[in-house]
């Protein structure tokens, strides 16, 4: 607080204060110049109008401290909107990240899936090949052991008509 002394009439002077805040001069011009050789009611009405002085000085102070703090919350809560709009930016980058990410394992079920019937399907073809194998494998045993007995019957005809032979041969020799 400043304190600054007016010269007031009868050589007396007074005291007034005023809040050093670059409005202490208009201030003290604001309060009226006092008269201390008037009486006791003046210098009361004088006390009261200082009190008042000293209250808008109060006030004043209180006024732009409060600017001071608005100033800061205003300044926090841009800071603060900032970081929410930079954290919304990544929330939907994320977001079109994870479809992104969605859309392509859908796919990859997809072409899994496919994959997986191919697979059964190509299963089932090399069991119906395997079946189909085993009955030509029997089919051929089947046919090469009709064709042993042929070449067996025909094999014991040779050997019947080389002794029929051999024997009318004998038999004529004799």
């Amino acid at each position: 607080m400043e304190m600054k002394e007016q010269e007031q009439g009868h050589g007396k002077t007074v005291q007034v204060g005023a809040i050093g805040l670059g409005q202490s001069d208009e201030l003290v011009d604001l309060i009226p110049k006092l008269d201390c050789s008037r009486t006791t009611s003046t210098i009361l009405k004088s006390s009261a109008i200082f009190k008042l002085g000293h209250c808008i000085s109060v006030g004043v102070e209180s006024i732009n401290g409060s600017k001071a703090k608005a100033s800061k919350a205003l300044k926090e809560a841009d800071a603060a909107k900032a970081e929410a709009s930079e954290a919304k930016a990544e929330v939907e980058h994320l977001k079109e990240a994870l479809k992104k990410a969605e859309k392509t394992l859908a796919k990859t079920k997809i072409n899994m899936a496919s994959k997986i019937e191919k697979r059964k399907r190509a299963e089932v073809k090399i069991e119906e090949v395997q079946r189909d194998g085993e009955k030509r494998v029997v089919e051929t045993k089947l046919t090469a052991m009709e064709e042993f007995k042929i070449f067996e019957e025909l094999r014991n005809i040779k050997v019947q008509f080389a002794r029929e032979a051999y024997d009318v041969g004998f038999n004529t020799c004799r």
